[in-house]
């Protein structure tokens, strides 16, 4: 049972910030199940989210030349 107080901040919270929290936490929780499947470490991971957001950067600035 929610005590009085988290019943009023729930009530007082924006969609949207609900919607966000939601997925929030179902990508850390595919992240991690991807770590474990994979047998990678976070450095691992890191490096490779780099490596994409280096190519979503490229892909942005292209497109903004046009």
């Amino acid at each position: 049972m929610r005590s009085k107080v988290a019943e009023r901040i729930l009530a007082n919270t924006p969609e949207e910030v609900k919607v966000f929290a939601r997925i929030y936490g179902d990508l850390v929780v595919r992240i991690n199940l991807l770590i474990k499947e994979k047998g990678y470490t976070q450095k691992v991971l890191a490096e490779f989210m780099t490596e994409v957001l280096l190519q979503v950067n490229d892909i942005r600035k292209k497109l903004k030349k046009k």
